[in-house]
């Protein structure tokens, strides 16, 4: 039982979200998060604390970790725009471009010339 009264806020949706994430296997989008070591500061476990170091979410902000391999904690969190938190993102590696990898590593593995192989993928 809840005895915070946010439980249908905005805040404690997107508190709710990260704990699930980070702390349970099952969630849907555990491997980019938990599975990845992405956990949440232990005393984060619990909405107030969580809600004790960030406050209420201001309107038109979401949750943003400033180092994006570090955990969500009080030093590395923020409320962001969709602006900052699109120009914090880890960088994606478009499908062309791992076919294009996965071929060079073939090529170095075959021909032991790994590093000249994967410099020219590098290189491109």
């Amino acid at each position: 039982m809840t005895k915070h009264g946010m439980h249908k806020t905005r805040t404690y949706s997107i508190w709710r979200q990260l704990k699930l994430r980070t702390c349970n296997p099952s969630h849907v989008k555990w491997e980019y998060y938990g599975g990845r070591g992405i956990t949440l500061y232990e005393p984060w476990k619990e909405f107030t604390n969580f809600f004790a170091d960030m406050g209420e979410c201001p309107e038109g902000l979401s949750l943003d970790r400033i180092d994006n391999e570090g955990i969500y904690e009080p030093s590395n969190c923020r409320w962001a725009t969709p602006k900052e938190q699109s120009a914090n993102r880890r960088p994606i590696v478009r499908r062309s471009e791992f076919s294009r990898l996965i071929k060079a590593l073939n090529e170095a593995h075959k021909s032991n010339h790994d590093h000249r192989i994967c410099r020219e993928f590098l290189d491109a």
